[in-house]
């Protein structure tokens, strides 16, 4: 098998773009990918301060490091979730990852933050712990942008395509209404960008190989109980059988009239921490006085 560009030997095919690269001209479609991502959706420019929210994992990893080789002004900012040797892992690749790119990292620990470990905040709200750990990492994340222009995460489109598969499933479109590669900021809430958008995990992952990122591998102990890895199976099944289903799916129908679902949502400070919130109390702070009682 050919490279599309130089008929050197290819190293990956893309049934999805009816191409193979080289590794040379891999990276190089890799990145005009994320250059094309910013610049279709306006994400941000070279002036601007990111903030790249990093698990550890190769999704967030690629995009700081892409990113970071391209000129912007990037900051990395960990959470670690405190599960054990899942988040040990996370935290030392992430501080190492730093390091390599020689740019600074920022790191909270959620029972520092909650006062409880996850598992004791789960038990006393009565939520799953996806739940509670989604809402945690959001808030102290969106907190952490107050101090920058932009907040970046690694989504992509394998992603975002089960996200909108499972959220038209149930028919929510109120979720529908906010998801977008790009969303404004709304008061004290910084704007947050996905320029992983166009790429799929496994061109994401060919491209960690490909640079010799090294990421955690270790899946979270709570993965299982999410039904995210269900939907990206059933999309992956159709994907292979109909290449470029999942860009279709999500830019070339959805992206385009998801306008249509957005709502007008009244913010307003939390009455304890200010944090922009649809009720007088955040989540966040509902959780903390939770723990607070059951403390007592």
């Amino acid at each position: 098998m050919k490279c599309t560009v130089c008929s050197k030997t290819a190293e990956i095919a893309l049934r999805s773009h009816n191409s193979a690269f080289c590794r040379e001209h891999f990276l190089l479609f890799f990145k005009r990918r994320i250059e094309k991502a910013i610049k279709d959706f306006n994400m941000f420019s070279k002036e601007k301060r990111l903030l790249i929210a990093v698990s550890g994992g190769k999704d967030s990893l690629v995009v700081w490091q892409v990113l970071n080789e391209m000129g912007y002004n990037t900051t990395g900012y960990h959470i670690n979730i405190g599960l054990g040797i899942y988040s040990e892992v996370s935290e030392n690749i992430s501080k190492a990852f730093a390091k390599r790119l020689n740019r600074p990292l920022y790191v909270d620990y959620f029972e520092k933050e909650v006062g409880v470990s996850l598992r004791e905040a789960a038990k006393i709200s009565k939520k799953p712990y996806c739940s509670v750990c989604g809402m945690v990492k959001r808030y102290l994340i969106n907190r952490k942008g107050t101090k920058f222009d932009t907040l970046v995460t690694g989504h992509n489109l394998s992603d975002e395509s089960a996200t909108l598969f499972g959220n038209i499933l149930h028919w929510n479109t109120g979720y529908m209404g906010r998801q977008f590669p790009v969303l404004e900021d709304i008061g004290s809430l910084s704007r947050k960008a996905k320029p992983l958008i166009y790429l799929t995990e496994r061109e994401i992952a060919a491209y960690a190989f490909f640079k010799e990122i090294d990421y955690a591998l270790l899946r979270c102990p709570n993965a299982r109980t999410t039904t995210g890895s269900f939907y990206k199976n059933i999309l992956l099944e159709i994907e292979e059988a109909m290449p470029a289903t999942r860009m279709n799916f999500l830019k070339a129908y959805f992206l385009k009239i998801q306008e249509k679902f957005r709502e007008d949502v009244k913010l307003s400070p939390c009455k304890k921490c200010g944090y922009l919130t649809s009720q007088d109390i955040c989540s966040f702070c509902r959780l903390k006085e939770k723990i607070k009682e059951g403390k007592k």
